[in-house]
């Protein structure tokens, strides 16, 4: 049946729409059929996964997840509860069109951009502020003697004012790190369960304050303090 997967990328993780009315097992085909043609693109990332379009027991979200990790080598770190956020008025985040990474900006800007996942094993550098449009995967590491901002999920480590000192914060749209530092400080996040569902993303960002790493929801308030 035509459409009755639609898959789209975005800097938060992976939504998958489903089409309501073809029987579910007809559906899981069309998912292993989908997902298994479009493997090679996916690549072998870590990703946050929603399902829209229909009502789902437990069970089939199970199936659905299982068929896909069978025919990718996506790594799926948690399913988000899409539903439940939209009632909470969680907007859903952007599509990010480019799957490579842009052009660093000119040594005269103060910012480099990345417009891709960063996969684990990659060690990325800056001697600027960094900003990633995509999720930073476990085993992935970040390192800027500037400020660190990461628009999608920051799953791997983090050092802002690396040279610098401790005037610089590390901010992500799923701020769930394995560690990050600001300056010469160090924080170790905390670890949940690779099938907990959640019902949206925590936005957070580390800062220094009395010689320790803070974080904190983001909110405008908070964003002006640290001006």
């Amino acid at each position: 049946m035509k459409n009755a997967v639609r898959i789209k990328n975005t800097s938060g993780g992976m939504t998958v729409y489903l089409n309501n009315e073809l029987d579910f097992e007809e559906l899981l085909s069309e998912i292993a059929r989908k997902f298994g043609e479009s493997a090679k693109f996916f690549g072998n990332v870590q990703t946050v996964l929603s399902l829209e379009g229909r009502e789902l027991s437990e069970e089939e979200e199970s199936r659905i997840v299982d068929v896909i990790t069978a025919e990718t080598q996506l790594d799926i770190v948690y399913l988000l509860d899409r539903h439940q956020a939209e009632s909470e008025e969680v907007t859903e985040e952007p599509v990010i069109e480019e799957a490579v990474p842009a052009e660093p900006v000119s040594k005269e800007e103060r910012v480099v951009f990345y417009k891709r996942c960063i996969e684990s094993g990659e060690i990325l550098k800056a001697d600027k502020d960094m900003v990633v449009f995509g999720n930073v995967s476990e085993g992935a590491v970040l390192m800027s003697t500037n400020s660190i901002y990461v628009f999608g999920g920051l799953y791997g480590e983090a050092y802002a004012g690396i040279d610098n000192g401790n005037d610089y914060v590390i901010a992500a749209m799923d701020f769930m790190p394995e560690k990050v530092g600001i300056g010469r400080l160090e924080y170790h996040g905390k670890k949940i369960s690779k099938w907990k569902k959640r019902t949206a993303f925590d936005s957070k960002i580390a800062y220094v304050k009395d010689k320790k790493i803070n974080t904190e929801q983001i909110t405008k308030e908070l964003l002006n303090s640290l001006v």
